[in-house]
């Protein structure tokens, strides 16, 4: 697995998971100093961004086994002021959106810095980093761009440019509604996760 995890070129998009995948398979071998050298690579500025709570829990487990306790508090603690202290925040930004559009235009605000949005960073940071996600917002951007291109120069395709607008808006709305469902899932499964290691934690 480590060998084709390796394979995975470093300006590709899923390089992160990779890095933590290889990670993984250090740390079920029980390898755990190559786990920690991935693990540790993970939290550099160019990955930091990546959502990974349960990165700190796997560096705790593995200073645990090598018997290094300060390193194990200080990987559970960096857990716990990190993700876990960031819950509540959570809970009441999925219960206070509601729709799918609810979710999107929320996290639009809070991705600009909006700070009427109470959506904490490492959230915002699992759904901008997820590709699915990125690839249904930049649908949405070129959907956005063809309704603005209609309205400068529609009337050159005549009759034609309001049924072509109909059907852009109607796919825009899809796209948005895609997305919204798309938010909620990920930070669900973000708020369900946390339970979990807050547990393991």
């Amino acid at each position: 697995a480590v060998y084709y995890y390796r394979k995975v070129p470093r300006a590709s998009v899923r390089v992160g998971q990779a890095l933590f995948e290889a990670g993984w398979s250090y740390f079920m071998q029980g390898n755990y100093r190559n786990a920690l050298g991935v693990f540790h690579a993970l939290h550099s500025p160019y990955l930091d961004y990546r959502y990974y709570p349960e990165l700190y829990i796997l560096e705790s487990t593995a200073y645990l086994n090598l018997c290094r306790f300060a390193n194990a508090r200080d990987a559970v603690e960096a857990f716990n002021e990190k993700y876990a202290s960031q819950s509540v925040p959570l809970k009441k930004f999925l219960a206070s959106h509601m729709t799918p559009k609810a979710l999107y235009d929320g996290l639009l605000k809070a991705a600009s810095g909006d700070k009427s949005v109470e959506l904490p960073a490492p959230f915002v940071e699992a759904v901008l980093g997820d590709v699915d996600f990125y690839n249904l917002y930049r649908t949405v951007r070129d959907l956005e761009r063809e309704l603005d291109m209609l309205r400068v120069e529609g009337q050159t395709l005549g009759p034609y440019t309001d049924e072509l607008k109909t059907r852009i808006q109607a796919q825009h709305g899809r796209t948005v509604t895609e997305m919204g469902i798309k938010i909620q899932q990920i930070l669900k499964g973000a708020d369900t996760e946390l339970t979990y290691l807050t547990i393991k934690a």
